[in-house]
């Protein structure tokens, strides 16, 4: 009978698919599971110095994660940004094609951004709305800008001043594209927020912008407006397709001379954390932060082992997005053929789904002997020649490393009290209880480890302390 994906997720202890959600904005855990790359820290002190950065990335290699979570941090700060994020470009497009979009365009779609966001801002906290209501000028204009260009949002506001709203509607403010972005930035600090923050993001996700050419035609007049980028007191933020970078370095756009840019990239070590932290967090117990998860790594799930990581990350080619979509499609393979939800992923499965990315070897089987324990250096614990799956927890997973540093030689009650419990662990006040406990811990160890085992692993010399027998020789 084949095994189910409800049957594998609930043995491995999985409140969740882990890598059901592969695209940003689809994860409700994006917070959790979010892994920082490089350029992290760098984009935040750009933004955190108002300056406007440009990020360049490959499609699906987390732009859009990057931004939602770049907001976290700034929302922390006092006084804190109001970021509005231009990701629907179907409102700066119109009737126009590409080629003919202009700042205007631009300028059209940011001002409502601004405007919608602060009206609903306005309404959420009364408190902001007041605080306006201190310059009567921003306050009244605040009001008119609100009822005639985002007339829905601006319902439950008060009515603005019917001269101010006259003004608005006949478009006698005589504002050119600069002076309105100065103007709206001047507006959102008199209600209380630092600057305006505009992140620029999913141009590379439009079908008509699929050409790098298309893309950079759209891009141009925000590229050929410098002083949009750096001089009317807003943050921009760019996360471009890497398609662009070439481009925009051998045209000289963007004055990139002047504007910080980064690439993002990410290395196997940084993917493997992402593929690994996405199957903590699902194996971890629904609200429970400190829990520790069934599963810590990919190679859990795979007959061979950690080794399978690797492999899997040269075959995202750097793409984060691709290393999950991987990551589902080995899972999904692996239920077509496994026969219990105990079953270990088989290289057979693992070189189907990646294909020519090299694998290593399963070993041969060896000659039967007897069950010796072994700790590989992945970390993966064998009995014999099985591979044991066993989640074991963290002071027992401290306990076991320990005595395998130590063989053939012993470790004493005190060293582990003191690597299991901290330094206090041997006072005397505490001493019988820690010790106490401590041997409960070993025993379960003990029972775990020799399941199903005709061999004794963990041996007590009473008076002394513990060391592991029938081992095989490192």
């Amino acid at each position: 009978m084949p095994v189910t994906l409800d049957d594998f997720l609930a043995y491995w202890g999985f409140h969740s698919h882990p890598f059901a959600a592969q695209r940003a904005g689809i994860d409700i855990a994006t917070d959790v599971t979010f892994v920082r790359s490089p350029c992290f820290d760098w984009l935040l002190a750009c933004c955190e110095d108002h300056e406007s950065a440009i990020i360049f990335a490959g499609t699906g290699h987390g732009k859009t994660t990057l931004r939602q979570n770049i907001a976290v941090p700034l929302q922390l700060t006092m006084p804190v940004p109001l970021i509005i994020t231009l990701d629907d470009f179907t409102a700066v497009l119109r009737s126009s094609s590409v080629t003919n979009v202009t700042i205007e365009d631009y300028l059209a779609v940011i001002r409502r951004l601004i405007l919608e966001r602060l009206a609903a801002q306005f309404i959420a906290r009364p408190q902001t709305l007041a605080l306006l209501h201190n310059d009567q000028h921003a306050y009244q204009d605040v009001l008119a800008l609100t009822r005639h260009y985002v007339p829905l949002a601006a319902r439950s506001l008060p009515e603005p001043p019917v001269e101010t709203l006259k003004l608005v509607e006949a478009n006698e403010l005589h504002l050119g594209v600069r002076s309105w972005l100065n103007y709206l930035n001047t507006l959102v600090q008199a209600a209380g927020w630092e600057r305006v923050i505009c992140m620029v993001d999913c141009l590379d996700e439009l079908d008509a912008t699929l050409d790098p050419e298309q893309g950079l035609a759209l891009l141009t007049p925000l590229l050929h407006a410098p002083w949009a980028l750096h001089e009317c007191g807003m943050t921009f933020v760019l996360f471009l397709s890497l398609a662009l970078y070439n481009v925009m370095h051998e045209r000289v756009l963007g004055r990139l001379d002047r504007t910080p840019h980064r690439v993002l990239t990410w290395d196997n070590k940084q993917l493997i954390t992402v593929l690994n932290r996405r199957l903590e967090v699902a194996s971890r117990p629904t609200g429970s932060a400190t829990t520790s998860p069934s599963v810590h790594s990919f190679g859990e799930l795979c007959a061979l082992g950690a080794a399978v990581e690797p492999a899997i990350c040269n075959a995202a080619n750097g793409s984060p997005r691709r290393l999950l979509q991987l990551a589902s499609q080995l899972i999904d393979q692996h239920l077509c053929h496994a026969t219990t939800p105990s079953e270990l992923l088989a290289h057979e499965t693992i070189a189907a789904v990646l294909g020519d990315v090299e694998l290593p070897q399963p070993q041969p089987e060896p000659l039967a002997g007897p069950p010796l324990f072994r700790l590989d250096r992945a970390g993966d614990i064998w009995i014999g020649a099985k591979r044991k799956n066993l989640n074991l927890p963290k002071n027992q997973r401290t306990i076991l490393e320990m005595l395998w540093r130590a063989q053939p030689g012993r470790v004493s009650y005190h060293d582990l009290a003191v690597a299991v419990y901290g330094l206090h662990a041997w006072d005397r006040d505490v001493q019988d209880n820690t010790r106490e406990t401590l041997q409960r811990m070993i025993k379960r160890l003990k029972i775990t480890l020799e399941k199903d085992s005709s061999l004794e692993y963990i041996k007590l010399e009473p008076g002394h302390g513990y060391r592991l027998v029938n081992v095989v020789d490192s």
